[in-house]
């Protein structure tokens, strides 16, 4: 601006130099960041790998009745040893995991552990390629900052550039304007300087029908990313122990409101020997105020069997303050105990509110993508 004001003053017609400045600026501008957006992808291209798994009729929630299931995904590689992080829901079950590179080279991969709880899984790659993805913080992440994608579209790798534009930390999960397939679960999310910020986890219920996903022709512009603090912190446990030990707590809680209202306590377990009863209002959890139902149970979670936690709970107009020894469970489900649901027991409100990914919306997905894949290759036979 002080060039322009000079050039004003010297008799140079000042209004004309500052257009003329300001579009050259502008385009200086647009071409320094096309061209480190353009590095960002370049640098990190290498290091994203496209997921293909397939499923035997064994298999009975992915045999889709057209011979093998499949399904795709997209992972990225962590370290030099061929670990990938993934979701687990593109590896779940599969009889086989194929992986394809860069540059179109195709190997196969094992599984290495998966996390169903967090959707979070480990696979691996014998002799790897050169490279790997750095790590961000997503403790660092806010709304308003760019965020970067490459996903699996149908065997190509495209990328999705978006914004951060809600974190939420009871659920600790970030949403991002972004377009992306369904095959972009497991992509990394990377933040401007080009290291890793999350990963791809869902797409927000359909609209019009909370039952199902959106569909592969009708993209979503809003994706739940997995913070990569947390990913990382599962993914490591998964190499070096082969699964996570969640804790449990041992009540039942209305999901719907806010304080956090015990509905229900399982006899002799950690809650019930501490002293919690129903209608207790949970205030605190090992120190931290507890923002509602979905944040207890992450608090929970990340618990480690066998730890003592002071917990702080208010019983009509009392607040009371007690200590509970955190007991474990299974992170795959609940057949060794009924009462192992959300942070104990299953939740008084049937529905939840929290981003899902349900087995027969993947199904349909799947079907419908399978059946217009047939489809095209009829009509490309024809021809």
């Amino acid at each position: 601006m002080p060039v322009i004001l000079l050039l004003g003053m010297a008799g140079i017609p000042a209004i004309a130099q500052e257009s003329t400045s300001r579009t050259a600026a502008s385009m200086s501008i647009l071409q320094a960041v096309e061209a480190e957006i353009s590095t960002l992808f370049e640098t990190n291209r290498a290091c994203v790998v496209r997921i293909h798994s397939t499923y035997g009729k064994t298999t009975p929630h992915i045999s889709l009745g057209l011979g093998n299931g499949y399904t795709h995904g997209t992972g990225f590689l962590i370290d030099g040893g061929g670990h990938i992080l993934t979701v687990d829901k593109a590896v779940d079950g599969a009889a086989e995991i194929r992986v394809t590179m860069v540059d179109g080279s195709v190997t196969r991969a094992v599984l290495v552990a998966s996390d169903p709880k967090s959707d979070v899984a480990v696979i691996r790659v014998e002799d790897p390629p050169v490279g790997h993805v750095s790590y961000g913080n997503s403790d660092n992440t806010r709304i308003g900052h760019y965020t970067f994608i490459l996903g699996n579209a149908f065997g190509e790798l495209l990328p999705s550039i978006g914004s951060v534009y809600e974190i939420t930390e009871g659920q600790d999960l970030i949403q991002i304007t972004s377009s992306v397939y369904p095959s972009y679960g497991g992509a990394p999310v990377f933040d401007s300087s080009g290291r890793v910020m999350g990963m791809v986890w869902a797409a927000p219920l359909h609209p019009q029908d909370p039952g199902r996903f959106r569909g592969a022709a009708e993209l979503p512009t809003s994706v739940f990313v997995i913070p990569i603090n947390r990913a990382r912190r599962i993914a490591s446990t998964l190499i070096e122990k082969g699964q996570i030990a969640y804790g449990w707590l041992g009540v039942e809680v209305d999901r719907e409101t806010h304080p956090v209202v015990v509905t229900n306590v399982a006899e002799g377990g950690p809650a019930w020997r501490s002293g919690i009863r129903p209608g207790d209002e949970i205030m605190a959890y090992n120190g931290r105020p507890v923002d509602g139902p979905f944040h207890l149970e992450r608090l929970v979670m990340e618990t480690a069997p066998g730890d003592s936690v002071p917990i702080r709970v208010k019983r009509e107009k009392i607040t009371l303050s007690t200590e509970a020894e955190v007991a474990g469970r299974t992170p795959r489900g609940y057949a060794d105990n009924p009462y192992l649901q959300l942070v104990g027991i299953q939740g008084r409100n049937a529905t939840s509110r929290a981003p899902q990914f349900p087995d027969q919306a993947l199904v349909d997905q799947i079907q419908t993508l399978q059946k217009e894949i047939v489809r095209l290759r009829v009509l490309m036979q024809s021809k």
